[in-house]
Parts: C-alpha cells; sequence; structure tokens
C-alpha cells in the first residue's frame, strides 16, 4: 500500500483551493489550518505508538471538503463533503493506490469536529442548517461520531489548531469560537454547545493516554475512549 507523501498532501490541498477559489477569501489561513493540524496529528500518533505518517495525511486533507461545500459562508458539513470526495477520487488524487486506505481517510475526515451535532440539528429542521442538508440525506449518522484512535486524534489536532499560527489549548479553542459565533450570531453556536462535553472528554482522554504513553507502553485497547 503506497500513501502520498506529506509535500504531495500539501500541494494537493493547494490545488483543490485555487481550483474552488470561489470558497476561499483568503488561501493562507486554510493551508496554515491544514499544515499545522498535520503537524499535531503527527506527533500524538507518534507518541501513542499508532501511524504518524497515516494521521499527518489524514491531519493534512481534513478540510478538503471546504473547497466544495454549497455553503461558502460557513462551510456547513464539510467533513461529509470532503469525505465523500476522498473516498471516490482518492485514487486518481493519488492519495494512495489502495482503496480501503481511501476509505479509512475519509472516515477520519467524515466525523471532525461538531458535524455529528450540525447534522442532528438539521434533520431536526432547525433551519439553519436544513439548507445545506441536500444531497447528504443518505449519511449514515452513527459514522459522524469518532469510533478509533485515528478518528479520536484528528479531533484533537483539529481543536489544538493554530490562532496566528500558535497552538492552543482545546479550551482556549472552543471559547474563542464561542465568542464569536456570539457576536456574529453564527448558528454554529447551537451545535458547538452539544458538542462541548463530547470534545472536552476527547481532549481529556487524549491527553490522559498521552501522558500513560510517557510513563510505559499505553494499551489503546484499554482505554476508555474505545
Amino acid at each position: 500500500m503506497i500513501l502520498i507523501t506529506a509535500d504531495k498532501a500539501y500541494q494537493l490541498v493547494q490545488n483543490l483551493a485555487y481550483d474552488n477559489k470561489d470558497n476561499f477569501n483568503k488561501f493562507e489561513p486554510f493551508f496554515d489550518h491544514s499544515h499545522m493540524t498535520a503537524g499535531i496529528a503527527r506527533d500524538v500518533a507518534e507518541k501513542l505508538g499508532l501511524n504518524p505518517e497515516e494521521a499527518h495525511i489524514a491531519g493534512m486533507l481534513h478540510d478538503v471538503g471546504k473547497c466544495f461545500t454549497a455553503d461558502k459562508k460557513t462551510r456547513t458539513f464539510h467533513e461529509i463533503v470532503g469525505a465523500r470526495y476522498i473516498a471516490e477520487r482518492g485514487l486518481s488524487w493519488g492519495i494512495s493506490d489502495s482503496q480501503e486506505q481511501c476509505y479509512k481517510l475519509a472516515q477520519i475526515a467524515r466525523s471532525h469536529f461538531i458535524v455529528y451535532e450540525q447534522f442532528q440539528l438539521a434533520k431536526e429542521g432547525e433551519p439553519s442548517h436544513q439548507p445545506w442538508l441536500p444531497g447528504l440525506e443518505d449519511t449514515n449518522t452513527e459514522l459522524l461520531l469518532p469510533n478509533t484512535w485515528n478518528e479520536f486524534i484528528l479531533i484533537y489536532a483539529d481543536m489544538m489548531r493554530n490562532m496566528g499560527l500558535k497552538e492552543v489549548s482545546l479550551e482556549y479553542r472552543l471559547a474563542d469560537i464561542e465568542e464569536r459565533d456570539r457576536k456574529t450570531c453564527n448558528p454554529r453556536l447551537l451545535a458547538i454547545e452539544k458538542a462541548k462535553p463530547r470534545l472536552l472528554q476527547i481532549k481529556e482522554d487524549i491527553e490522559s493516554a498521552i501522558q500513560e504513553s510517557l510513563n510505559k507502553k499505553v494499551d489503546l485497547s484499554k482505554h476508555p475512549l474505545l
């Protein structure tokens, strides 16, 4: 099985963004966030004895759905859209020569951030999320919740994202999102409030596993996340 290199993955992300420039006001924040998320994911995976290259590529590709979402402002459901593109076009994009690997990377992208809560709100008829549901109604809701260490690591890395190219705590990042969403009346705030306990639990468990790995070889099969 061949996996795309980090440099080629970064170039792929750039090309997809440039080809869909109408979805972006600025390219640099998108590129910087993808790059930093990939680096954090790689570091965490290495500490936990998982595949750092795979984690890095997953981090680099996790937001490619923002290039294709119908919602060009807040990119609602970019996780689902990105997963579909990775699954369907991963081979032709050169992400891997294995369809199974493309499916795996697609799932890692599918379940990150607050997509589960946003999708639930849309299915319940919440007016600010429902307009972006057409074409995605057949999404398996169970796949929107993370169920593997690769998915948990991506969520953690994504939420420890750069702010001014600095790594920040998940708590700080959530507080920043909440503050900005309140000021702009962004309906995403509803999903953030629902997802917050889940995200904080992931952060706590990831950092507990990292700490355990510093003392001995961590047994992820016995960790509470699974």
